[in-house]
């Protein structure tokens, strides 16, 4: 915090008992008010329009004006009242404050009520910087914190429940509440990266705004405090706090352009502050239990609260007013979140319920938890996380689809949050478990860290260990890495071997069909020619025959003709015979040829056959090996034997599907047979799509590895787990040492800081050491004008008490003139206008009921003939009905007369009554003015008499006052020139370590995270 400089010498020089304290309203009289006081005087309650839980509210007094005097204990209500010296005895029902509590009561008043000390001022200016409203991602990489301390401000003795914890809507960055400190974690690393103190009590609530560049934090203690904090994400500094509650907060939010800070807690009141200067701007008294839950929706066009009895009320964000309310549940609402459009609200009855809040209506709801919900929050993309009393926290979609979630807790889940799917959820037990969206766990995280010491020394040692593992590992790689060498060289051998042999093989099988081939060609050649042979010879014994036919025909024609050429003929013939039978003979014999020929033919192709099949077998044999053995041995292939174990992995599946189908198939749709069939159906499928996937996967060319590779593969990766726990050993440990140098540096320019302060301190106490001195002569003055002047103000107010006793004289025998003549009237005016009217209407009604009759004896009297009995009797009828109308109207002018006496009666006691109260009112107003009067002549003559008791008593104190201001101003200048001397050397310091720690981790900051 800033440090405002404010003048302790006051209190030495009014108080000497109390000269070495420093006695504040901050640091001493706002204890002793929170534990005995401001339960009844807040500004919830504010008893006697007196709130005492702020310095500028106690000097504002009561509705009855100041209750202190500055300077003056004695002649200060708050201190008599509270030493139940005068009424009303304070506190009421509870103990006297103490000796030593009304000791510092009256010396702070003695010592003109100061506020703070001057290195500790009352409230630090806030320093929030307003933030543009975005619904997306803001430009830029997300706030990380810098470097900040991590050593612990409080190292409890064991955990208590995590009732803070709040993700970063963009960065890897999680904030835990732990006991009167937060702690800021990195989720992908899982290391602390910052420290927050919350001196204030125990965070209960903690929210970053939608920018994610603030963290609020809001809590206190019970039923004594409650304050929320803001805070710089990338520097860490505390830039601004609102709210001076008198009891703990339990839920809050930040307006998403930082302007606002809105709380609440078990006052029942939702209050919204300006985060500029701290100042309440609103108060909305509407709900009737507890305030549990606060949000203000992305746009800051909303804010919704929820309290203890289920109700949730939505109010304008800006102004504070009343939008609507949500009735959706029964028990007390747990926690509220904000997505565009919509709100989430979950309770302890275990419903989350989804509102559209414009058209103030219920979308959906679900029961995500039984026996209760803890705790919901939004991603920025929409999901919901939610924990219960289930022990688990899960993942939703906005239509109530569970995405994912944690195992089973140790303890009720309390708090959850959601970063970049990984589950960070607190428990009862205080353990903070982080996992993956389907579960998988990652690790942990503490509330409360351990020391730096602690965590150096822990991670050093893991360093070491990891470090003696490595030996036998790389040892274990390098025998495996021999052996797969080893392997494959007698497997590449092996390899070349067979491949030669099959090549060798194949060629062998080539020529023996190739030599097959050849003797099937040399018969086919034979054959061949022995069929171009025979044609000829057929041809020419045919011819021969022919021929020696015909010579045979012709010795046959000379015979019969005794030819003489006869024996010519005959010898012709038998030529011709001869000629005849040599070519038969050759015909014959070359047809044997052929048959020799061809059953040379049939054997060489039944020899070529049997070795043709054979060897092209072997052939196509050999090319499937030397394929096989041609690529090296590392090359991809595609494993037969897994394909065929996978193939038939499948078809069994696909036979059970089968049969499910058809099971399926002989029930009826819809019956509760068909559909627990059909569930069988449906949860095969997943198996069988497994199946395919893994059988595709088989049929894909891969790298089949061999025995030893397998082995290597096992002891390689036991190795690069081993270095993988070595560097993050490493890692951690010099994230310890780079936090161990950060707080030397912090340390340093703390020291200088503080030294400066004191400085700064010490010349502003020199600088005001006179003023409690010059303070006081001002009073002197002043009251001895006062005094010089109080004859004359208290001869005027007495001649003013005579003037205003008369005129009260006057104003009552006006009075009571009034009053008689009011009393006077009123007896005059008994009779009621309103009976009298009434009357009128009686008397008016019979007179309106009479005409008629007579105007009915006035036409039968003219229907008569005159001067005949039956006129007379007629002419008797009309004169009287005429005296009975006569009468009515008599009755009814005289009734009239009478309602106008009782008017005018009435008017005139209306008039005097009226007189009557005005002179009532001038009495009681002369009373007040001759009260007044008396009063402020009392006020005089008292303040006359103290003031000239005050006069006396300062002046008796002046002296002694400038002789201790004088010492005070010298002792202040003497510590202020002494400090003055270590500034620039603390100054240096702070430099030199500053600069040494850049020089030395400032490469590596972004690893330390």
């Amino acid at each position: 915090m800033k440090k405002t400089v404010l003048s302790l010498s006051i209190v030495a020089l009014v108080a000497p008992a109390v000269a070495q304290d420093k006695v504040t309203y901050v640091d001493h009289v706002l204890p002793i008010f929170r534990n005995a006081c401001n339960n009844c005087h807040n500004p919830d309650k504010k008893k006697a329009g007196l709130d005492l839980t702020t310095y500028g509210a106690t000097m504002a007094g009561s509705e009855n004006g100041p209750v202190l005097k500055p300077g003056q204990a004695d002649g200060s209500l708050i201190f008599k009242v509270c030493a139940q010296t005068e009424e009303p005895k304070m506190p009421p029902k509870g103990d006297k404050l103490t000796d030593a509590e009304l000791a510092l009561l009256k010396n702070w008043i003695a010592g003109f009520a100061l506020e703070t000390s001057s290195s500790k001022p009352a409230a630090a200016q806030n320093q929030v910087t307003l933030a543009a409203v975005s619904l997306t991602k803001p430009d830029g990489p997300p706030p990380m914190p810098g470097d900040l301390p991590l050593e612990p401000f409080v190292r409890p003795k064991a955990n208590t429940a995590v009732t803070a914890l709040a993700v970063s809507p963009w960065a890897p960055l999680v904030a835990i509440g732990g006991q009167k400190q937060v702690t800021l974690y990195n989720t992908e690393t899982l290391r602390p990266v910052g420290v927050l103190p919350f001196p204030e009590g125990f965070p209960t609530v903690l929210k970053f705004s939608r920018n994610g560049q603030l963290l609020m934090i809001g809590g206190g203690l019970g039923g004594k405090s409650g304050k929320v904090t803001l805070w710089n994400v990338l520097t860490g500094q505390r830039v601004g706090s609102v709210g001076e509650e008198v009891d703990q907060v339990l839920a809050a939010d930040v307006s998403p352009d930082h302007a606002h800070v809105a709380l609440g807690g078990p006052n029942k009141v939702l209050k919204i502050y300006s985060t500029k200067d701290g100042k309440l701007l609103h108060m909305l008294k509407r709900h009737t239990e507890w305030v549990t839950a606060v949000s203000f929706s992305p746009d800051g066009r909303y804010l919704a609260s929820g309290d203890r009895n289920g109700g949730i009320m939505i109010w304008e964000g800006a102004t504070g007013k009343e939008y609507s309310s949500l009735p959706g549940h029964k028990q007390a609402v747990t926690a509220l979140a904000f997505m565009p459009g919509v709100l989430a609200s979950a309770s302890s009855e275990g419903k989350v319920t989804i509102w559209d809040v414009k058209e103030t209506k219920e979308v959906r709801s679900w029961n995500p938890h039984n026996g209760g919900v803890e705790w919901i929050d939004f991603t920025p993309d929409g999901r919901l996380v939610s924990c219960g009393r289930d022990k688990v926290a899960k993942i939703w979609d906005q239509t109530g689809k569970q995405l994912g979630g944690s195992p089973v807790l140790a303890d009720i889940a309390i708090r959850v949050g959601l970063s970049n799917d990984r589950i960070i959820a607190a428990d009862w037990a205080g353990k903070i478990q982080v996992c993956k969206a389907d579960g998988a766990p990652l690790g942990e995280l503490a509330a409360n860290p351990t020391p730096i010491a602690d965590q150096l020394v822990a991670a050093e040692k893991s360093l070491a260990d990891a470090k003696a593992v490595l030996p036998g590992a790389q040892q274990a790689v390098a025998a495996a890495e021999q052996k797969v060498k080893a392997e494959k060289e007698a497997a590449e051998a092996k390899r070349k071997a067979d491949l030669a042999a099959s090549q060798k093989l194949q060629d062998d099988a080539q020529k023996a069909i190739e030599a097959a081939k050849a003797q099937v060609a040399v018969a086919e050649k034979r054959f061949a020619d022995a069929r171009a042979r025979v044609e000829p010879l057929k041809a020419a014994s045919e011819t021969a025959r022919q021929a020696a036919e015909a010579a045979k025909k012709l010795v046959a024609e000379k015979k019969a003709a005794n030819a003489p050429d006869l024996a010519t003929a005959e010898m012709d013939v038998a030529a011709k015979v001869a000629v005849s039978d040599e070519a038969t003979k050759n015909f014959t014999a070359s047809q044997s040829a052929i048959g020799a020929a061809e059953a040379e033919l049939g054997k060489a192709k039944g020899e070529a056959a049997k070795t043709i099949a054979p060897s092209e077998k072997t052939i196509g044999e050999a090319k499937l090996r030397i394929a096989e053995l041609s690529p090296p041995l590392d090359a991809p292939r595609v494993d037969a034997g897994q394909v065929a174990a996978l193939t038939k992995k499948l078809d069994g599946f696909n036979a059970e599907m089968a049969k499910r189908r058809d099971a399926r198939g002989k029930t009826k749709e819809g019956t509760p047979e068909y559909k627990k069939a059909d569930e069988l159906v449906q949860g095969l499928k997943p198996e069988v799509a497994k199946a395919e996937q893994e059988l595709a996967e088989a049929k894909k060319p891969h790298v089949i590895p061999m025995g030893s590779e397998l082995e290597f593969a096992k002891v390689k990766a036991a190795l690069d787990q081993a270095n993988a726990v070595v560097a993050n050993a490493a890692s951690m440990a010099e994230h310890w040492r780079r936090a161990q140098a950060f707080m030397g540096v912090h340390r340093a320019e703390s020291s200088f800081v503080e030294l400066k302060g004191k400085h700064d301190g010490l010349i502003a106490t020199a600088k005001d050491a006179f003023r409690g001195v010059e303070m006081v002569r001002a009073q002197i003055a002043t009251l001895d004008n006062n005094i010089a002047e109080a004859p004359a103000k208290i001869a005027k107010t007495e001649a003013d008490a005579a003037e205003t006793a008369k005129a009260l004289d006057v104003a009552d025998k006006a009075n009571t003139v009034a009053t008689a003549s009011a009393k006077e009237k009123e007896a005059a005016a008994a009779v009621d206008p309103k009976a009298v009217e009434g009357e009128i209407a009686a008397a008016q009604k019979k007179h309106d009921g009479i005409v008629p009759e007579l105007n009915k004896r006035k036409e039968a009297a003219a229907k008569t003939a005159e001067n005949t009995p039956e006129r007379e009797k007629a002419n008797a009828e009309v004169t009287t009905f005429e005296k009975q109308v006569a009468d009515a109207a008599k009755v009814v002018a005289d009734a009239k007369a009478k309602l106008a006496d009782a008017q005018a009666k009435r008017a005139a006691l209306t008039a005097a009554q009226e007189a009557q109260k005005k002179a009532q009112e001038a009495e009681s107003a002369a009373h007040d003015k001759n009260l007044a009067a008396q009063r402020a002549l009392a006020k005089l003559k008292q303040t006359a008499e103290a003031e000239t008791k005050q006069l006396a008593e300062l002046r008796a104190k002046e002296p002694k006052m400038a002789q201790d201001a004088a010492v005070a101003k010298t002792k202040a200048e003497q510590e202020a020139a002494v400090i003055a001397k270590q500034l620039d050397p603390a100054r240096e310091q702070a430099t030199k370590v500053r600069a040494d720690f850049e020089a030395k981790w400032r490469p590596n900051k972004q690893a330390s995270n």
